[in-house]
């Protein structure tokens, strides 16, 4: 081996070891994670509320109308897209020190909550009753987790947590 192939050989070595050596330069404190990522939880919440909005006028007849269903598809690709944003910001974010997993649950949340645009797209394209239904099990789920992980994150702070009004509870961790 040449000096130089040992000389890369041990950068690679000390990179492999810093970054696995425990020290975490990928959080940040609660208060500045719920500074820095507000506006991205307020986009969550005004997407669930005009969802509901939505979905609350396709009542009855309405609801199998091709087009009330064809209008309704800008506000579900709307949503699922403002969904996807901070899915994807989110997975690129210093976590909140002390409640990382506060963060994964946001994560996670908006990860069901996309899942629940697609399967109501799904049901917008051929009304099967199966796509409804799993619509409304991402639809609760998401809710519910994105209140459970806000609370855990925003509760060590001063800010008033970013909830969904009237999301299920989350259950009880396994």
């Amino acid at each position: 081996m040449t000096i130089r192939g040992a000389f890369f050989l041990a950068a690679a070595l000390a990179m492999t070891v810093s970054a696995c050596s425990g020290d975490d330069d990928s959080t940040v404190s609660p208060t500045d994670f719920a500074t820095a990522h507000s506006q991205d939880a307020h986009s969550v919440v005004v997407s669930v509320q005009e969802i509901e909005e939505g979905v609350g006028m396709l009542t009855g007849d309405s609801f199998n109308s091709p087009s009330a269903l064809a209008s309704f598809d800008g506000v579900v690709n709307d949503a699922q897209s403002s969904f996807d944003k901070v899915h994807n910001v989110l997975l690129e974010a210093a976590k909140p020190k002390g409640v990382e997993d506060g963060e994964v649950e946001m994560w996670s949340a908006t990860d069901e909550l996309s899942h629940a645009m697609k399967s109501l797209r799904a049901y917008v394209d051929d009304q099967k009753p199966s796509d409804i239904a799993d619509y409304k099990t991402h639809w609760d789920q998401g809710r519910a987790w994105w209140n459970q992980a806000v609370e855990k994150v925003w509760g060590e702070t001063s800010i008033p947590a970013p909830s969904i009004p009237n999301a299920p509870s989350a259950p009880p961790p396994t």
